[in-house]
């Protein structure tokens, strides 16, 4: 009998690796934006005759975490800033549970420190032009002001609606350090054939020089005075190229001419306390014994 799971991030947790993982694997049917394997009702139509059917369907978005008006979107085109996130996250889980009651959960988790970094280096390869202590005052996708990377309160939501062993959490950290393992604790839990894993680096962060020096280049391409269609091809021209970080040469050159400080997390001196109190449900948990300082425990 196929059964459903259900990914639902966090953001920068390694989402891009995964969901090209249940793209590839023979057992597992995932269509990116699609919901369980499907991308639309006539998809359903055309896999009742067509497909064998997989032994889970997946669905996977990291927006089901963090909820928020610009769902889908990159993050540097947001028009609206995260607001608190308690509700919609509750509102997310427990429409999930009416639609799919018997469906499993996985969820991975990032330590804080790296997680806000990690935010703010997709934040400029998409086109955001905030310094990092702007992206933080504004809470533009590093909702620290907030209470978006309340693990202990996502994680109790979804045990209690789809129920603790239907529940799978696993550190990010895991898959930087080991992706093999990362992805047989998967496996095992779904009972799946193991497969070889490709453990290159997807969605990778830029360093912090280059975090220094991305908002500076989007200004200038877009201060060039340029014809309106010229101007948004060459803009889309530059953010593909950002987004594969093209520029690291460029930027170091640049950087030996006039050197920038690097972004580091200095504007957030009371990170330890300002995520206090939201990973307690992780200790004990022995895959994340060993990074249990990156979560605070």
């Amino acid at each position: 009998m196929t059964r459903h799971l259900i990914h639902v991030g966090f953001p920068k947790s390694g989402s891009t690796f995964l969901q090209r993982w249940f793209a590839t694997h023979p057992q597992l049917a995932y269509t990116e934006g699609g919901i369980a394997g499907f991308t639309s009702v006539w998809d359903i139509a055309r896999q009742a005759v067509t497909a064998d059917e997989p032994r889970w369907r997946v669905t996977s978005a990291e927006a089901l975490s963090m909820p928020h008006a610009d769902a889908g979107r990159p993050l540097a085109d947001m028009t609206h800033e995260y607001g608190p996130m308690r509700a919609p996250q509750r509102q997310v889980c427990e429409l999930l549970g009416a639609l799919f009651p018997q469906a499993s959960v996985l969820i991975v988790t990032r330590g804080f420190a790296s997680m806000v970094l990690s935010s703010y280096s997709q934040f400029v390869r998409t086109g955001g032009q905030l310094s990092f202590e702007g992206f933080c005052r504004m809470g533009v996708g590093a909702p620290a002001k907030e209470d978006g990377w309340d693990y202990d309160h996502v994680l109790d939501g979804y045990r209690r609606q789809f129920g603790a062993a239907a529940t799978l959490v696993v550190p990010y950290e895991l898959l930087r350090e080991d992706a093999v393992r990362f992805v047989r604790v998967i496996e095992e839990w779904l009972d799946l054939d193991s497969r070889p894993v490709h453990a290159a680096p997807v969605n990778a962060a830029i360093s912090p020089i280059e975090m220094a020096w991305y908002p500076r280049l989007t200004k200038a391409v877009r201060r060039v005075p340029l014809p309106p269609k010229v101007g948004r091809r060459v803009e889309a021209r530059y953010l593909a190229a950002a987004a594969d970080n093209r520029y690291a040469g460029a930027i170091a050159f640049l950087q030996r001419l006039r050197p920038l400080p690097p972004v580091t997390l200095e504007p957030l001196r009371d990170l330890k306390d300002m995520f206090a109190g939201r990973s307690e449900s992780l200790r004990g948990n022995a895959l994340f014994e060993p990074y249990a300082d990156e979560y605070f425990l």
